[in-house]
């Protein structure tokens, strides 16, 4: 009883406040540096690492839940813990959803299984649908993805994690009354590939090192008297190294930095707009100490040194460019508290008298129901 009820509590914390991986965003931000149940949205193979669990997030409101069915494997769901890309909500912006500003958060769905030595595999597929419908217009917004992922421990201090996957953005405005689709998508696919590696090179110290690549494709065209088009798309990379250690007792360090780079292209009718912008870098600091069993403190930040250009052409002309160049700083700090199986994890942005920002998290790990 006490389980469900703890449970039940999880549930109502997510979906009534906001949420986020607050231990992720404490310690820096930067989830790759981190050796916890935050990777498995990355890195689906990483579910046989985390069984029986349920975590629920705040700030944006997320729930998870990782369930072990004994020789079957590991099966997870996932409630709002993948985003939307930034883009996929421009496109539907900009073809005019006057329902939709922001495509739904995706259900996704998770199992994983533990092969023969040194082979774990894992599953992870998610969608979401939005549905409008009046007399005269009818609007659907969709996503779909898959990723297989591949977990690889030669020896038990290396391993490596490699996930790859596909996605589908779709949506289509139809005006019912004179059977005219005006906004449509092209039917695009968009592409995602994740490599990360860790090696313990001494007893209490990690070397990371890893990168990823996603091509995302949302273009859609307009028909009307005089068709029109948007080819709207976006080619990121990134690669990163850190260290992950304990210097001493109870106290772990993250130190780590990426480099990575946005590429966009918008080609409409008439117009082309690209844009670039780089991380040239990000430097990434954490720590967290165990003051007692039950209380942990943690602070952590990061600073990117930005690089943003764009150009825009008009019937093969260049009518405008844009350079930009920017420091980001960025500070939290929080604690843990911890209470046999169920852990609350807080964290605030920045100074908390200034310009409060609370995060809240709360895992329950359990053996079975």
């Amino acid at each position: 009883m006490n389980k469900i009820l703890i449970f039940l509590g999880i549930i109502t914390l997510s979906s009534s406040l906001m949420g986020s991986e607050t231990r992720v965003n404490t310690l820096g931000g930067v989830s790759n540096f981190l050796i916890d149940n935050s990777n498995v949205q990355l890195y689906p193979a990483l579910i046989n690492d985390y069984p029986n669990e349920i975590t629920g997030e705040i700030k944006r409101p997320s729930l998870s839940c990782f369930i072990e069915a004994k020789n079957f494997g590991v099966f997870g769901i996932g409630l709002n813990t993948d985003t939307i890309p930034t883009i996929v909500n421009k496109a539907i912006q900009r073809a005019d959803f006057a329902h939709f500003h922001n495509a739904s958060p995706k259900l996704a769905i998770y199992y994983g299984k533990k092969m023969r030595d040194p082979i774990t595999i894992g599953i992870k597929l998610g969608m979401s649908d939005s549905y409008y419908e009046k007399p005269t217009r009818l609007q659907q917004i969709g996503v779909w993805d898959g990723m297989f992922s591949l977990k690889l421990k030669p020896t038990k201090e290396n391993s490596i994690e490699i996930a790859g996957g596909v996605e589908r953005f779709g949506f289509e405005s139809r005006e019912i009354d004179i059977d005219t689709v005006t906004y449509k998508d092209q039917g695009k696919y968009s592409y995602k590939v994740r490599v990360r590696a860790i090696s313990q090179l001494f007893p209490k110290v990690l070397f990371i090192v890893g990168g990823n690549s996603e091509k995302i494709d949302v273009s859609w065209e307009k028909e009307d008297l005089d068709t029109s088009y948007e080819d709207l798309k976006s080619n990121s990379k990134e690669g990163y190294v850190g260290f992950n250690f304990t210097p001493v007792h109870n106290t772990t360090i993250i130190l780590g930095t990426l480099i990575s780079e946005l590429k966009g292209d918008t080609i409409r009718t008439d117009t082309t707009f690209t844009s670039v912008n780089r991380v040239l870098p990000k430097v990434v600091i954490g720590i967290e100490t165990k003051i007692t069993n039950w209380l942990t403190m943690r602070i952590g930040g990061n600073k990117s040194f930005n690089r943003f250009e764009s150009t825009k052409t008009s019937d093969n002309l260049e009518v405008d460019n844009k350079r930009i160049r920017e420091e980001i700083f960025n500070l939290s700090f929080g604690w843990s508290i911890k209470f046999r199986d169920f852990e609350l994890d807080v964290m605030s942005n920045e100074l908390p008298f200034v310009k409060p920002s609370i995060s809240l998290s709360a895992t329950y790990k359990f053996s079975s129901f």
